[in-house]
């Protein structure tokens, strides 16, 4: 069975991602957004509750200034919400850093079906068209190339 854990800032904590993303849409397209950032991983092996439970308040996580979730999405708004993750066939280190830390906390190899990959969720408000968010996501967020 698969999982996703999703990571985003404790309320009331700075989300310095997402600032850093609302300066440059301003910067670079002139346009007032807020912005959130969260973090998600996909882990495709079957593990027990007490390895995800691991996975979302520690290993994965600063528990001083994030939260994780376990099968269900963070508790972000968003007019619109923009994920971006590597294609198949792309290294994704972060991934295989993930995988390397839920094997040695499992216990058990990864078979050759099994995995984890990551992504990050851009969750942005204001006056935006599809066009704008299009542009944001292949100019600023993605390379369309490799995500």
């Amino acid at each position: 069975m698969a999982h996703r854990i999703e990571i985003a800032y404790k309320a009331g904590t700075r989300d310095v991602p997402g600032e850093k993303l609302k300066k440059r849409i301003k910067r670079d397209m002139g346009l007032n957004v807020e912005a959130r950032v969260a973090e998600a991983y996909i882990i495709e092996a079957d593990l027990g509750k007490d390895i995800l439970e691991i996975l979302r308040t520690d290993a994965f996580v600063d528990p001083v200034i994030q939260e994780g979730y376990v099968d269900k999405p963070v508790p972000m708004v968003g007019d619109w919400a923009i994920e971006v993750g590597f294609k198949p066939g792309v290294t994704d280190n972060a991934g295989r850093t993930a995988r390397e830390v839920v094997e040695a906390l499992s216990g058990n190899r990864f078979r050759e079906d099994e995995g984890v990959y990551t992504s990050h969720i851009f969750f942005l408000s204001g006056k935006l068209t599809e066009g704008d968010v299009t542009a944001i996501a292949e100019g600023m967020l993605a390379n369309t190339l490799i995500n």
